[in-house]
């Protein structure tokens, strides 16, 4: 990483946003590499003080709010596999795991970022991520049983539940490719193709029984307590102590 990318916790510009996730992309493969340097080369990507971070596929650009924080990278990465990952016509299993891959991706940033001299800004900024969306997991049961009981009959499914699915998911799948219970090849079968690929292989690779019946998705309450015990474990490792810097850098304009 160059030394235009190393920066001070609370100051990051749209060049060292760029070059932090192609280099993150790249290290995933020369595919993603590809597709993100694509992006980068047909003006596909705008920051703005006066966005909210999101992809728009009817222009097929994805617009980022610009706070000059490494929040940029992470919101780039968010966004940039919305797009990458983006089609027309989403079936229910698509539609439902459409928040995983992008979470999953800021998460594997974060792993990534972990080895380089953004360290401790990669921490503060996983702890953003996770802080801004915590919830009692008894709140996230609730809302995940909206799914588990509602047919999805082709319209969307409620932005909230996606996020929450895929913030209990992909919280559960990176803690266990760091603790080596997911394999190298499971990981990248699930990066790929997670929104289509057969939802036996997945519950396999997980070791959570996970299922569709008529649109309605199903976890039993044994994969429930798997993901809320990664959940937990993963918040209470992150919020263990007051953190006063982290608390700096939250307010740092």
């Amino acid at each position: 990483m160059s030394e235009m990318a190393k920066v001070h916790a609370c100051y990051l510009n749209k060049s060292g946003s760029i070059e932090i996730v192609s280099n993150y992309f790249q290290s995933e493969s020369t595919s993603y590499g590809f597709k993100f340097s694509e992006m980068v080369r047909q003006r596909q990507i705008d920051f703005n003080p006066r966005y909210y971070s999101h992809f728009d596929h009817t222009r097929q650009k994805v617009f980022i709010q610009y706070t000059r924080t490494l929040d940029d990278a992470f919101a780039l990465t968010h966004e940039s596999k919305h797009f990458m990952n983006y089609l027309p016509n989403k079936s229910f299993q698509e539609e439902i795991f459409s928040e995983t891959s992008s979470i999953l991706s800021e998460l594997r940033l974060g792993e990534y970022l972990k080895q380089t001299s953004l360290k401790r800004a990669t921490e503060l900024q996983i702890k953003n991520i996770l802080y801004d969306n915590y919830n009692s997991f008894e709140e996230i049961k609730r809302n995940l049983k909206c799914v588990r009981i509602k047919d999805y009959d082709h319209k969307e499914v409620n932005s909230r539940i996606k996020y929450l699915i895929g913030l209990l998911l992909s919280i559960y799948i990176n803690r266990h490719i760091k603790l080596g219970n997911i394999t190298t090849s499971g990981y990248e079968k699930i990066r790929d193709h997670l929104e289509n690929m057969p939802l036996s292989q997945l519950a396999h690779i997980l070791d959570i029984d996970i299922n569709l019946d008529n649109n309605i998705l199903n976890i039993s309450e044994g994969g429930l307590l798997k993901l809320e015990d990664s959940y937990k474990l993963e918040m209470s490792s992150l919020f263990r102590k007051e953190d006063k810097c982290y608390e700096k850098c939250r307010n740092c304009g």
